[in-house]
């Protein structure tokens, strides 16, 4: 089993980052990248800050990296409204036998979270700060170990464009914000059976 890695190096970072080391000391240098040094001189960059570090300069979340594995969830969902999130979660709860459900609350967290866990089934809110969900739901269609991802999208704005734009990328089920609890239900019965 793959250990949850706390902290990286600057040869560990360049790789990540495609970048020579000493771009990586030039970015701690800068302040850009929050480092520590060991008592050998050696700078050592913590989780936490390396995370945000990708997600502020736009670098993909390779979950193998930071020794991130998946732990059996069902369903992942993607929405910056804290009471759809609930809802999607308090519905399927109330049909659905011991699921897993996950959250998150923007484009780029939920991009780890799904590919970290590797849920069954994604919703996806389509209008969302940051990272859109058609820009996430690309990203996801690039990625050939996410093929087997449900998506459902959700949301209060769909027109005929983006209705279009959708079945180009293989989206069978758009819900309607609020989503209607029997709907819901029916539309994953399959999967979450």
């Amino acid at each position: 089993m793959k250990k949850h890695k706390k902290y990286f190096t600057t040869g560990n970072i360049a790789s990540y980052c495609e970048v020579d080391p000493s771009t990586v000391k030039n970015w701690i240098k800068q302040g850009i990248l929050n480092s520590f040094k060991t008592p050998a001189g050696h700078y050592r960059t913590s989780r936490e800050p390396f995370l945000t570090f990708i997600k502020e300069y736009g670098y993909y979340y390779k979950p193998d990296f930071f020794g991130d594995l998946s732990n059996g969830v069902d369903v992942l969902v993607i929405d910056d409204d804290s009471t759809q999130r609930d809802l999607i979660k308090y519905q399927l709860n109330s049909q659905f036998n011991d699921l897993v459900i996950k959250t998150a609350d923007n484009g780029f967290d939920g991009y780890m979270k799904l590919n970290q866990h590797k849920p069954k089934l994604v919703f996806l809110d389509l209008m969302m700060p940051g990272i859109t969900g058609v820009e996430l739901l690309r990203n996801i269609r690039e990625k050939k170990e996410l093929t087997h991802v449900s998506i459902y999208i959700i949301s209060a704005y769909i027109d005929n464009d983006v209705i279009q734009e959708l079945n180009e990328l293989n989206i069978k089920v758009i819900l309607n914000k609020p989503v209607n609890h029997r709907q819901l239900i029916n539309e994953c019965s399959e999967i979450l059976a």
